[in-house]
């Protein structure tokens, strides 16, 4: 037999060898291979994603809320010369989220684009609401005048709440007035705050804004009020020092509470355990 004739000999029994071998691991793999599931680890059957979606349970989505919006803010001088008042309309439109504390950065600019003031704080927000944020900032003696207000919002704290109750508020016998011969202020708002819930909060927080005939904001106060009982009212007052700048045409209020805060939650008649029911996201 020639060389040519004895290697190629050689090369088909060593073909036939592989492919009985590669069938009997083949069948060997068959037979031991472990059932394709929905806990293996394993992106397989018609999965999304490994273990979910198809014929497993649907993929998890992580939640990514829409950001808080700015829907617009305003400056104004306050009481004295070098006191500004501020504010900003902000809306979460978030169907089931809230942020139970986020942080914030006032920044009063002069016409050169230079900061002359800034103020930091912290604040929430409720799902699916707005929200006025009010603020003073006080300017150093001798800065140039601010031109432009900017408001940064940084760090939310996102909140899943389930089934919970809005604290319901209201501003009852309400009455703006000027007041030039009083010696404590050029003009005050009086009213009183009533709790329309079955909860009874420590405190509650009281807006107020004054608007010209063009719907400019022409002034800006706040007040709190301490230990307020379910179904109970507690007169308020705000009063402005100086001359407001202008002829009060409407008169907006807000009243709210800081339901994250379980300091805050005082009881719930009727019913154990805390406000909200939140899962932090």
């Amino acid at each position: 037999m020639s060389p040519l004739h004895r290697l190629l000999k050689q090369c088909i029994i060593a073909v036939v060898f592989f492919a009985i071998l590669g069938s009997i691991i083949g069948g060997i793999y068959i037979l031991i291979k472990p059932e394709e599931s929905c806990i293996d680890g394993i992106k397989n059957q018609n999965e999304q994603d490994t273990d979910c979606g198809g014929v497993c349970e649907a993929c998890i989505i992580p939640f990514v809320p829409d950001s808080i919006t700015i829907e617009y803010s305003v400056f104004l001088k306050a009481d004295d010369e070098n006191l500004y008042s501020v504010l900003a309309s902000l809306r979460n439109s978030n169907v089931n989220h809230g942020v139970r504390e986020f942080s914030y950065r006032w920044e009063l600019v002069d016409a050169s684009g230079v900061a002359v003031a800034e103020k930091r704080g912290k604040a929430f927000i409720l799902p699916k609401s707005n929200r006025f944020l009010v603020d003073h900032i006080r300017i150093n003696p001798g800065s140039t005048l601010p031109t432009e207000i900017k408001l940064e919002i940084e760090d939310p704290q996102w909140i899943e709440l389930r089934d919970y109750v809005i604290p319901a508020f209201s501003v009852i016998n309400e009455k703006f007035e000027l007041t030039p011969d009083n010696p404590l202020g050029s003009a005050r708002f009086i009213g009183e705050v009533s709790n329309d819930s079955s909860f009874d909060f420590s405190r509650i927080q009281i807006n107020v804004m004054l608007y010209d005939a063009g719907g400019r904001l022409i002034g800006v106060g706040s007040t709190e009020t301490d230990t307020v009982l379910s179904r109970e009212k507690r007169f308020f007052q705000i009063i402005w020092s100086a001359p407001i700048r202008g002829k009060v045409h409407q008169v907006k209020t807000e009243a709210f509470t800081n339901v994250f805060n379980n300091e805050n939650f005082l009881k719930r008649y009727g019913i154990e355990g805390g406000y909200l029911d939140f899962e932090e996201r």
